[in-house]
């Protein structure tokens, strides 16, 4: 949440390594696993609408067979299982063409409380810009905007406050090249705030200028920034003439039939509904606090706290189901047409970020990883396979859990390729 995403990248590249990574195997066959950044096979053409195209929200896949099932337990278990995971819970679906589906949960949704469960809320963290590049892109698709507009055309109210953003346009912010720092990566900035008083309601302009402390870089820069989230999102409320929220619901989850989906309100995103699993800033989580001077001891509750704070950059909460609707949907491009599905997989050519239009790329895989103070969460698909995999977990900071989860699910994925 508060790193550059190749210094988080740094950690799940050691366990691999550690773990000897690639000799696992799962659902994938027994190839390597290596980091080659071989562009993946192109994605389908078919023609996109609510239930079809590419990543169809509406393929089903019967369950594994019960020996391909034990084994990707096994593996599942084993890794969960490692003193290093210090996740209190793990929610796991897998879909392969080849061998079937597999859904199962892992550990406690409440410490010393409630198991986990298919059915229960989790935060989904970062997983929430590809929501929010989503509904960006329909509304240039409706011709409303256009990927070369700069912010002074988009919002000249949000660029006169802040000039540094007026000629950043928006494929700069989709792609993270705006030049502008993440304001989670501030030291004693917004996430120490949180600490402080989790119950905060942050504005938009809070965050933006808590950004705006650090030097801005040369637009076309690339660094990950959640600040390029929180722009969009107002660009989109002042665009659409109504909150991302109510375009998220209308124009994405309502018509992909993922009713456990939701942008809170700010006001609201400190709360989960029933059923769901309790947030925790277990050791590495604390560690990411502690970097930009937030002390959080290990095992803190975090459900409660507000997620005003990361807004449309990561205050979504969903199910394991609905993620792996999210997924198979290629993170939304079902919803596009051919040439702006195309062009939102036009990767990033740099070595610490493979990044598209609000989308990652993770070898053959596309999805995005997720991180949102206690909680975490990972979406991917092969559009060329039809392999997809969601995770969520209750702790954050450790992403190493996730990939190395990922990796060991589809070796022959290249998903390492993805973390720079």
């Amino acid at each position: 949440m508060f790193t550059s995403r190749s210094r988080r990248a740094a950690a799940p590249l050691l366990v691999l390594s550690a773990l000897g990574i690639v000799s696992v195997t799962a659902c994938g066959d027994t190839s390597t696993g290596s980091t080659s950044t071989e562009a993946p096979a192109p994605v389908s053409t078919e023609a996109p609408s609510t239930t079809g195209g590419t990543g169809s929200p509406t393929t089903s896949v019967a369950a594994m067979s019960d020996a391909d099932a034990a084994a990707l337990d096994a593996t599942i278990a084993a890794l969960f299982a490692d003193p290093t995971a210090l996740s209190p819970g793990l929610w796991v679906k897998v879909v392969d063409p080849a061998k079937g589906t597999f859904l199962k949960t892992y550990g406690k949704a409440v410490i010393g409380g409630a198991d986990s469960a298919p059915e229960q809320h989790f935060r989904i963290g970062s997983v929430t810009k590809t929501f929010t590049a989503t509904a960006a892109l329909l509304l240039v698709q409706d011709g409303l905007l256009k990927l070369t507009d700069t912010v002074t055309q988009m919002d000249p109210e949000l660029a006169a406050k802040f000039p540094a953003y007026g000629p950043i346009t928006l494929q700069q912010l989709l792609a993270m090249q705006s030049g502008v720092e993440d304001f989670l990566n501030r030291p004693d900035g917004v996430a120490a705030e949180v600490v402080k008083d989790p119950s905060k309601l942050f504005t938009a302009d809070e965050l933006i200028a808590s950004a705006l402390t650090a030097p801005v870089q040369p637009a076309g820069t690339v660094g990950y920034s959640s600040t390029n989230y929180v722009v969009i999102e107002q660009i989109i409320a002042k665009v659409a003439g109504k909150p991302l929220r109510d375009v998220i619901a209308e124009r994405i989850t309502g018509p992909l039939g993922m009713t456990n989906t939701v942008l809170p309100a700010p006001e609201d995103a400190g709360t989960l509904p029933d059923p769901h699993a309790n947030a925790y800033a277990t050791a590495p989580c604390a560690a990411e606090f502690a970097e930009v001077g937030a002390i959080v001891e290990p095992d803190t509750d975090t459900t409660n706290w507000s997620m005003s704070a990361i807004s449309g950059a990561g205050s979504m909460y969903s199910t394991i189901d609905d993620l792996m609707i999210w997924a198979q949907s290629t993170s939304g491009n079902s919803l596009l047409s051919e040439e702006m599905q195309a062009k939102r997989l036009e990767i990033t050519d740099d070595p610490s970020l493979h990044y598209g239009l609000g989308v990652m790329q993770f070898g053959q895989m596309y999805g995005h990883e997720g991180d949102a103070f206690g909680m975490q969460a990972l979406e991917l698909f092969n559009p060329t396979t039809g392999q997809a995999l969601a995770i969520g977990s209750n702790t954050c900071g450790n992403s190493a859990l996730l990939i190395v989860l990922a990796v060991s699910i589809f070796p022959d994925a290249n998903i390492a390729a993805g973390l720079g």
